[in-house]
């Protein structure tokens, strides 16, 4: 997938800022770098919250843990495109 095809990937950010609602990677990709490299800590300490819930049998549904893991790699990947952009500036 390019990254101008149009294509419009849901995100799900559980934060204050954006109020724990689904982001499209447009609005991801509108955060400043700072927003974002405080954003994925705080989702990485949630997908292993989740997957200790796992093991303890209190989540059922594995596919949160999938979708954080995707949301994570999404957010991951427009870091590193900012830091690109901005060490190339």
């Amino acid at each position: 997938m390019a990254v101008g095809s149009g294509l419009s990937t849901i995100c799900y950010l559980p934060s204050t800022k954006t109020g724990g609602r689904l982001m499209k990677i447009v609005d991801i990709r509108k955060l400043s770098t700072a927003e974002l490299a405080t954003e994925a800590p705080k989702l990485r300490e949630e997908i292993t919250e989740l997957k200790r819930r796992l093991h303890m049998g209190e989540v059922q549904n594995v596919r949160v843990i999938r979708e954080k893991r995707k949301d994570l790699a999404r957010m991951l990947t427009v870091l590193s495109e900012q830091l690109t952009k901005e060490t190339a500036v």
